[in-house]
C-alpha cells in the first residue's frame, strides 16, 4: 500500500488566507498550501476540512476542489500502512476542531504581528476532533498540531533532499 501526502490549495477564501499566513514562516516553498491530506493507494484521500471534518474521497472528486501543489511519499513512524488505513477509518466522521484551530489562529497572529514564535503544544486541542495537520499527525504519529500545512510540507522536502 502506497501512503503519500497532498499539499494543496484551493479558490476559496479561507485557502488564500492560510495561504497568505503562511508567507510570513520560512518555508522557502514557491507556492504555500493551505491543507494537507493523506492518499492512499491513489485512490482514496483521507482528511478533515472546515465543512466536513475526517472524511474520504475519491482522489479524482478530491482534484475537482483541491490544486495538488505537493505530493510527498509518507514514511510512516511507529506504524505499517495497514495500521494507517485502520486508524484513518475509525477517526472517520470525526468533527473539525474548531477551539484547536481557534487557539492555532490566535497565537499564528502573534507570530504575524509580534514575531512570537508557535508553542509547541496547542493548549485547546482536541482528542476527537481534527484540523488537517492534526489529523495528518494521527495518521503518522507525529505532532504537527502547531505547524501549518506549509512548514509541514517544507520540513518533509527537507528531509526528503538532506
Amino acid at each position: 500500500m502506497r501512503v503519500e501526502y497532498l499539499f494543496s490549495s484551493n479558490k476559496k477564501w479561507g485557502s488564500k488566507v492560510i495561504a497568505w499566513a503562511a508567507s510570513f514562516e520560512d518555508t522557502g516553498l514557491s507556492e504555500n498550501p493551505s491543507h494537507v491530506a493523506v492518499l492512499l493507494d491513489g485512490e482514496w484521500v483521507y482528511e478533515s476540512t472546515f465543512t466536513s471534518g475526517v472524511r474520504i474521497v475519491p482522489y479524482e472528486e478530491w482534484l475537482k476542489i483541491n490544486d495538488e501543489l505537493y505530493r510527498i511519499p509518507c514514511v510512516v513512524k511507529s506504524r505499517d500502512h495497514v495500521d494507517v488505513t485502520a486508524k484513518a477509518k475509525s477517526l472517520w466522521g470525526r468533527s473539525y476542531d474548531w477551539m484547536g484551530i481557534a487557539f492555532f489562529i490566535w497565537r499564528y497572529l502573534g507570530l504575524i504581528v509580534l514575531g512570537r514564535p508557535l508553542p509547541r503544544v496547542n493548549r485547546w486541542e482536541s482528542k476527537d476532533k481534527h484540523f488537517c495537520t492534526e489529523f495528518m499527525a494521527k495518521l503518522t504519529g507525529a505532532n504537527y498540531s502547531m505547524k501549518s500545512p506549509a512548514k509541514v510540507c517544507a520540513e518533509f522536502l527537507k528531509d526528503k533532499i538532506e
